[in-house]
């Protein structure tokens, strides 16, 4: 009987042994496994770029809450502070958004033509469209023309790509008519470059 019990202990402490073994086999494998699907599911995503057209000082004139009209900035005339936004059509086209903004009552403004120099080339854009400043922003005494209301330039693929490549010289120069006299306001442009994951469907 004795005999008995330590052939039955051998027996549960060599199965014991082996389930050790097999959990430490399976803990190793799903590990690995893990680590390989992760690689591949890696290796299968991509990155892809997204350009913003931009000019900073309007960018950061839009980013404050406004309080006043800046008097000194030469993107004011006769109280009427000028500001574009770039905003991406789709990947290979871009608008170009003019905000106008004053303290002024009932102001209506012309807006002329748009030229856009990227290096050597430059290309106009004729408009000839008239715009009242007259919707509330959150400053109680300043208004602006319609959000989204006046696209001065699209810039399409073929010029986009340019535009992006270029390391020289890129700026939106607007000419606009205020109380009957011809102003053109200069807007540097930069472009700034996100970078996303494109996880795999």
């Amino acid at each position: 009987m004795p005999q008995l019990q330590q052939e039955l202990g051998r027996c549960f402490q060599n199965l014991k042994n082996g389930m050790t073994e097999m959990k430490k086999f399976l803990n190793k494998f799903i590990t690995l496994f893990s680590l390989g699907a992760m690689s591949m599911f890696m290796t299968a995503c991509e990155t892809a770029e997204v350009h913003t057209i931009i000019h900073k000082p309007s960018e950061d004139f839009r980013s404050e809450k406004i309080k006043s009209i800046p008097k000194d900035s030469p993107f004011t005339i006769e109280d009427i502070y000028f500001a574009i936004e770039g905003k991406e059509a789709d990947h290979d086209e871009h608008y170009i958004w003019l905000g106008a903004y004053t303290s002024s009552k009932n102001r209506e403004i012309d807006i002329l033509k748009s030229s856009l120099s990227v290096g050597e080339t430059n290309i106009e854009n004729r408009i000839n469209e008239k715009i009242t400043l007259d919707t509330k922003t959150d400053t109680e005494n300043i208004t602006r023309n319609p959000l989204g209301s006046m696209n001065i330039f699209t810039i399409d693929p073929a010029t986009t790509k340019q535009f992006l490549n270029e390391t020289g010289e890129r700026k939106l120069i607007l000419s606009v008519l205020v109380d009957g006299k011809e102003f053109s306001i200069t807007f540097e442009l930069d472009v700034r470059t996100k970078t996303y994951t494109v996880f795999p469907t």
